[in-house]
Parts: C-alpha cells; structure tokens; sequence
C-alpha cells in the first residue's frame, strides 16, 4: 500500500477548467499515478491492473475507494471470510506450482488460513452470519480462477504449439473476450 503513496503531491492546474490532482509517483522502475482519492494506476496506460507495466493495484484501489466512501466499508465479517477464501485459493495455487514454494511460504499460508478460520469462529461466536460471508468470498475467489484459466486457456488457443508463453506486455493486456 505504502509504495504508491505520495511523499510529495503534484497538482494538475489549469486554468481552464477543474482537473483532478494527479500525483506522479515511482514504483520500482514503473512511474505510477495517483488520484484524488489515493488510487493508483500506472503513469503510462492509466489502468490499475497492466500487465504491460507489471502492476496490479486493484486491492490498494479498492482501500481508498472504501475510505473515500465511494465503496461501501466491508464488514469484520466480510474481512475475515475474504482473507480465509484468498488463503484456501493461495494453498490450492501453491499445491499447483511448479516448482514448489518453499516449505516456509506455505506454512506461512497455512498459518493465514488458520488465523483467519479462528477470526470467523470467533465472529460466529457472536451472531454474526459467517458461512454466508464465507460462501460469497470463496465464490469470489472461484471466479477470480476461472477468469485466470480463461486467459490460460485463450493464451494457448492463439499461439498454439508453444510451451511458454510470457505473461506481461501488450499481448496479455488485450481484452481477450473479443476474437482477433
């Protein structure tokens, strides 16, 4: 979060008409944007997720957009089951993987998992509707996987043959909804 924030603001002013305050901040070697309300994107193609620039600020957004109020505040109940269902969609991702993470990162994923499993105990505890937060957060999730394996599968569709395919530049970041 931390590394898009700006330690000094520079505001677009134009006489003309109101813009927005922009702030032009360096992440690694990507120059990345802010917004008035402390969303980033990327300095060059101005989305929140590139895959041509390499980052992916949707989770950082989504932050600023619910303490700008644009996006309504979720729920401890709501944190909870989203950090359980991205820890059970990190392990299975893990189990995947090859090569394997290192014993440490899945232990460490594991450990995640389980402090969110005992958050969503203790919050059912006090009468709060867990196993529907956790089904909409898992279902969230299984949408995230098979969006991913769509662009897998449409990747491999257009350059057929190929073993490896670079994810990152102009060919990822094309809306592969659309036949080209």
């Amino acid at each position: 979060l931390h590394d898009c924030l700006p330690t000094t603001t520079t505001t677009n002013h134009n006489s003309n008409h109101a813009a927005p305050a922009i702030t032009t901040i360096m992440t690694g070697s990507t120059a990345t944007i802010q917004d008035e309300f402390r969303r980033c994107f990327c300095k060059e193609h101005r989305r929140d997720i590139c895959h041509e620039c390499r980052i992916d600020f949707r989770i950082t957004n989504a932050v600023m957009e619910e303490e700008a109020g644009l996006r309504k505040k979720r729920t401890p109940t709501e944190e909870a089951a989203s950090d359980y269902a991205m820890a059970v969609r990190a392990l299975r991702g893990m189990e995947r993987m090859s090569p394997r993470p290192t014993a440490e990162a899945f232990e460490q994923t594991q450990e995640w998992r389980k402090r969110s499993e005992a958050k969503l105990a203790e919050l059912k505890a006090q009468g709060e509707d867990v196993e529907t937060a956790k089904k909409l957060a898992l279902d969230k999730e299984l949408q995230s996987d098979n969006e991913l394996q769509a662009f897998s599968q449409e990747m491999i569709r257009r350059h057929p043959g190929q073993r490896e395919i670079a994810l990152g530049g102009t060919e990822s970041q094309k809306n592969l909804r659309t036949n080209h």
